[in-house]
């Protein structure tokens, strides 16, 4: 325990130095993003500046390195006239999708007939929908052929009324029989 008290203090005096080296490191690289920042933009307006005199106009901002100079700014200065026009811009004019492809028409005449894919992926199976309503009937179809002769049918051979008994006595042509009531008054 005395070995690791000891040691503590021995490195107290690192931590403030610790402290020191990385707000330093901290310091050192955001100097050097914003650096790196003012190069881009400097370029960026150097470029500006060039394509502007190509068009034969005078730039209005001043040169990058009186910028990059002069970082001091000055009083704000009152509002210039406006500009003339400009020339109108590349607009687009129609857009197809033809056999899955997007072709773009420009309104200055130029056409990119590959300028993407237009299809997705296949969606979700849809729901099933409502049934439709019942339609009306339609016309009657042509008959249908002869069905084949059916087996032969129990036939009525005799009816008597037995005179003995006073019942109705029916015999069918496969030999059954039977009583098929009363034949005559009881009375």
């Amino acid at each position: 325990m005395i070995r690791i008290r000891r040691g503590a203090r021995e490195l107290r005096w690192l931590a403030p130095w610790l402290l020191v080296a990385v707000v330093l490191a901290v310091a050192v690289y955001a100097v050097g993003l914003l650096s790196s920042r003012v190069d881009a933009l400097a370029s960026a307006l150097a470029a500006e500046q060039a394509a502007t005199e190509d068009r034969g106009e005078t730039p209005v901002a001043p040169a990058p390195d009186d910028l990059i100079a002069d970082p001091e700014a000055g009083p704000r200065g009152e509002q210039g006239p406006t500009g003339p026009r400009g020339p109108s811009g590349r607009g687009v004019s129609s857009v197809l999708c033809i056999d899955g492809t997007w072709s773009v028409a420009y309104t200055d005449g130029t056409i990119d007939p590959d300028a993407g894919d237009c299809t997705g992926e296949r969606g979700p199976e849809g729901l099933a929908g409502e049934p439709g309503a019942v339609g009306s009937p339609g016309p009657v179809g042509p008959s249908g052929p002869a069905g084949p002769s059916g087996e032969t049918g129990r036939g009525i051979a005799s009816i008597e009324c037995d005179s003995t008994t006073g019942r109705w006595i029916v015999t069918y042509s496969d030999g059954d029989v039977d009583d098929a009531g009363s034949c005559r008054p009881w009375g």
